[in-house]
């Protein structure tokens, strides 16, 4: 087989990182590492950057270093249309870009919450991970551990916390963690970062500079050995 048909075959991979989380730059170097791994003879690895604030861009030519796509990359939008899927221009000029399969390598919200996912659905699009039922209640903490729950699978003991009632009064909640753990804690907040609550003082002020709606305390110390409870 020679060169050409053999390029022919490749699947055309879209790798699809970045994105408005607060694990951003993690996700760059995630798919940096996938890219890696894939086999130049089998896939074509096309990378689609989702910058901080949501614009999409596709690396064109001899753009292969990601922040480099999203600097500078295609701006590109995903169509939603099952019968013609692809990464249309902006700018009008030129044909959408056409892809076999997608690989989303994205954390935290608006990527592995079932967001991407269900717009990869609607395009008829074939990925990589989860679907969005999934990828929903993974990333939803709270909602994960109540069904562990109901599947009798054991979870340690967890309070969950919404911003909103934070703000509104934020010493009644503190109260009410406190009388159901002691110190220290671990908290989990924003994007799934998991922090040490070792007191009063660093529990409040890690949950007001939380990224997210809201903020889980789990029942475990941040320096001993995992039990096996999710």
């Amino acid at each position: 087989m020679n060169s050409s048909t053999n390029q022919n075959k490749r699947l055309r991979i879209g790798v699809l990182f970045g994105g408005r989380s607060g694990e951003h730059e993690v996700s760059l170097a995630s798919a940096a590492s996938v890219i890696r791994g894939l086999d130049p003879d089998k896939y074509e690895a096309v990378p689609i950057g989702i910058t901080k604030e949501g614009h999409w861009r596709i690396g064109a030519g001899a753009q292969k270093m990601l922040p480099e796509v999203l600097r500078g990359g295609q701006p590109v939008m995903m169509t939603a249309d099952p019968t013609d899927a692809s990464l249309v221009p902006l700018s009008g000029g030129g044909a959408g870009q056409k892809l076999d399969v997608i690989f989303p390598v994205m954390h935290g919200t608006f990527g592995e919450d079932g967001t991407i996912q269900g717009l990869l659905d609607l395009a008829g699009l074939p990925f990589v991970g989860a679907g969005v039922l999934g990828s929903a209640i993974g990333m939803d903490k709270d909602v994960a551990k109540r069904l562990l729950q109901v599947a009798k699978i054991p979870v340690v003991p967890w309070i969950t916390v919404h911003r909103h009632d934070w703000e509104k009064n934020p010493r009644h909640i503190q109260r009410a963690i406190e009388s159901e753990f002691k110190y220290p804690r671990l908290r989990e907040a924003g994007d799934a970062r998991v922090l040490g609550g070792h007191d009063e003082g660093s529990l409040a002020g890690g949950a007001c500079t939380g990224v997210e709606p809201g903020f889980g305390i789990r029942d475990e110390d941040p320096g001993g050995e995992s039990d096996g409870r999710a």
